[in-house]
């Protein structure tokens, strides 16, 4: 199968050509795999199939004679096209799209009555909803780059690594097959990924992959040349010289390269951090650009002491150990809640902020003694309230401090352990009973939506981080989750939503050594106790931009009217994820299947909040509505658009003399020919290409209707090629009527994209 296949397109496309493209083929690859190794949120398994469509799809627009603006204006489009499809996630409702305009067209031709038009108009609601999505997070990422603020957004930073990929490996199929200029057709690729490297610290082996590919295609390519001038100018030559050419150009390239690996390995490393720290200011001015893109300089390294390093506090809350469901009391709650009823509550002990893939830690921080009476670090906003609480330890093995929501003060002495001043680990206490003030969140949904991005620069650089084996299947899942949800608070709910489908149990065997957590809980188990449910949360929230940490402590407990107190047992054990929104904190979050969802208010219960611990201001959602009406306007306008277009065409060629008419009629049946891989060789009659064309058209014709549709246009393109060749040579002015000449034309022309159709699904 392989040698039919390889030997059909030596055959199609030609033993020389095939080696050019594969050259391409290697130097665009190393190009991906460079890029998605420097840039967070971007994968091989993504980034490749699409630039390798671009530079196919430019390798096919430069077999035509078309002007560069025009083929380029094409390619862009495509290329916008593949890269909302497949980065936009907006292919089911394009599907849905065509499935409801089938229908609607099937009801109303062969029902004989009008279709009903609601899943038609809900199916165009839903695709002009989406776009309106994405180009409403393309705008806040590009006004965040206008303002210097740093918009880490996985799906922006997706769009335009790959639209600039397909850009690119277009721009070197072109100019290869149009042109035969691969110093010219590599020169973006190798500017994007040498800045790539310099920048965030990537490997050295793509660049000297590109580095080879390049040249040796400058050398395939200039001999290509020299033989077709040779050939057009009738000078002999000997194929051996394409040997000999090997045989030199091959060492060469490798010497080449052999002398830029003993370049790098004396130097690159002491040259790049001398360029880092040449220029401060510049460097400082690119940061925030280069953090939105998704680039990050390579990180100090961390010795493993380092990390296994704690301050004062436990860290033992690993995934794997199993859940403890003990009925032991553990701590006793009295709350002043000026709320009726016994409201919810989860009982925060510590937060966690680094994920290994196996399970969590926390990192480096610094443990703070405070007297009784006095404040914790932490200022409230006007999206929160003050809840005092009276706590019993029962368990006395835990120094842990329990408290809802986030700790502001306590009548006892305690320690806080930070990570910074805004930044807290937990809290730890002596006393057995002691009486806590904390702060609660009371922030709407409307508030939620409207909080924006605008992460304070700790939040970005700890609670964004994932590992970098995390697999590339867990951050396809959050894109496909996220990518349509209109801002991170819908971004949240609908990660919570997908989770909330898994069914909760505790009989669970332990995850296999070296699997990552999320990837065997998310794909494997499909199951899972409340660890899994928050770290996957967690994961797949980092993963669409949203900073998010995992909370242990524990839930509710029950609720006793007659006293007034929460009982709180080993049982109520629980870990859930929250999510950081700019002015509101940290907002808690349930995907665990087993228990009821957070609740938030639809509209605001308190003035709108100060921003939170940060002087930037949060993004305002741009409405639905603004951005759905002109989407819909252009698609109202697309098919007006093309019908003015063929009108204005008909009209300029009705204009045109007879023998002009069919000069230009036949200039783009040669068009249509090529498109259907036809060429007419310097050496063949129109004539010969007609059969030709004719003898390809009866190939394509495989079913009795499409042999009645596509046949006849070998006879149609037959008489105009007779017309043609008739204006060419004849001594006195073709006698044609310019009408029914248009109108054979309009239904040959039609015949023919329906055989390139044909062709295309071959």
């Amino acid at each position: 199968m392989v040698d039919l296949t390889l030997s059909w397109l030596v055959q199609r496309v030609g033993k020389r050509a095939l080696l050019s493209l594969a050259l391409l083929l290697l130097a665009v690859s190393s190009l991906v795999w460079g890029v998605a190794t420097v840039v967070r949120p971007l994968s091989v398994n993504l980034l490749l199939p699409i630039t390798l469509g671009g530079l196919m799809a430019g390798w096919w627009a430069g077999r035509a004679p078309r002007h560069g603006s025009v083929a380029g204006g094409r390619l862009l489009l495509l290329g916008l096209g593949v890269v909302t499809w497949r980065v936009g996630r907006v292919g089911r409702d394009v599907i849905a799209l065509f499935q409801a305009a089938s229908l609607h067209q099937w009801t109303l031709h062969l029902a004989g009555r009008l279709p009903e038009s609601a899943p038609l108009i809900q199916a165009l609601h839903d695709l002009v909803e989406h776009l309106g999505t994405l180009l409403v997070r393309l705008r806040l990422w590009g006004e965040s780059v206008a303002a210097g603020t740093p918009l880490f957004d996985p799906i922006a930073v997706s769009l335009l690594w790959s639209l600039a990929l397909w850009l690119v490996g277009a721009w070197a199929g072109w100019w290869v097959r149009r042109a035969a200029r691969p110093l010219v057709a590599m020169t973006p690729a190798a500017i994007l990924l040498g800045l790539s490297t310099i920048y965030a610290g990537g490997t050295l082996l793509h660049p000297l992959i590109l580095l080879g590919s390049t040249l040796l295609l400058l050398i395939l390519v200039g001999q290509l040349q020299r033989e077709q001038q040779w050939e057009t100018e009738h000078i002999d030559f000997s194929l051996e010289i394409r040997y000999d050419l090997a045989l030199v150009g091959v060492p060469l390239v490798l010497g080449v390269l052999f002398f830029a690996i003993v370049f790098a390995a004396f130097s690159p490393r002491a040259l790049i951090n001398g360029f880092r720290a040449a220029p401060p200011e510049p460097i400082s001015n690119v940061r925030p650009f280069a953090d939105s893109l998704g680039l990050r300089p390579p990180p100090n390294p961390e010795t493993p002491l380092e990390r296994l390093r704690s301050s004062g506090m436990p860290r033992d809350h690993l995934l794997g150990a199993g859940p403890e469901l003990a009925e032991t009391l553990v701590i006793v709650i009295h709350v002043e809640s000026p709320a009726p009823g016994p409201p919810r509550y989860y009982w925060r002990g510590l937060t966690y902020d680094q994920y290994n893939g196996q399970g969590w830690w926390a990192g480096q921080m610094t443990t703070v003694a405070y007297e009784a009476g006095t404040s914790a670090p932490f200022t409230p906003t006007a999206a929160q309230q003050t809840v005092r609480q009276q706590v019993e330890r029962v368990d006395q093995t835990s120094g842990v401090l329990y408290a809802a929501g986030h700790l502001l003060s306590v009548d006892q002495p305690y320690g806080v352990s930070l990570r910074t001043s805004e930044d807290m680990f937990g809290a730890s206490i002596t006393a057995r009973h002691y009486e806590v003030e904390s702060l609660i969140s009371n922030a709407s949904e409307a508030q939620l939506r409207a909080a924006g991005t605008a992460y304070p620069e700790w939040v970005r650089d700890r609670y964004l981080s994932l590992p970098e084996a995390l697999p590339e299947r867990v951050r396809t899942l959050a894109y496909d989750l996220t990518a349509t949800a209109p801002t991170p608070y819908d971004r949240a709910r609908a990660i919570e939503a997908y989770l909330r489908t898994l069914p909760y149990t505790v009989e669970l065997p332990a995850p296999p050594p070296g699997r990552d957590v999320t990837d065997y809980f998310l794909f494997d188990l499909r199951r899972g106790y409340c660890d899994y449910y928050a770290t996957a949360m967690v994961v797949l929230a980092r993963a669409a931009g949203l900073p998010a940490r995992l909370v242990v402590g524990y839930a509710t407990g029950h609720y006793e009217p007659t006293q007034a107190r929460y009982f709180v047992t080993e049982a109520d054990a629980h870990s859930w994820p929250e999510v950081y929104f700019p002015g509101y904190g940290w907002v808690e979050f349930e995907p665990t299947a087993s228990r009821a969802p957070f609740q938030h208010a639809a509209s605001a219960l308190s003035e709108t909040p100060q921003p939170l611990l940060t002087e930037d201001t949060a993004s305002p959602t741009v409405p639905r509505r603004r951005i759905a009406l002109p989407l819909l306007a252009l698609l109202a306008l697309l098919p007006l658009g093309l019908l003015a277009r063929s009108v204005v065409d008909g009209w300029w060629l009705r204009q045109q003399p007879p023998d002009v008419l069919v000069a230009l009629l036949y200039r783009r049946l040669l068009a249509d020919g090529q498109r259907l891989g036809i060429r007419l060789a310097n050496e063949q009659t129109p004539y010969e290409f007609a059969e030709e064309l004719t003898v390809r058209l009866a190939g394509l014709a495989d079913s009795g209707r499409a042999a009645a549709l596509v046949v006849p246009a070998g006879e149609e393109a037959l008489w105009l090629t007779d017309l043609y060749v008739r204006t060419c040579y004849a001594s006195t002015s073709l006698q044609v009527e310019r009408a029914a000449l248009l109108q054979e034309w309009r239904r040959l022309h039609q015949r023919l994209w329906l055989a390139w159709w044909l062709s295309f699904r071959r």
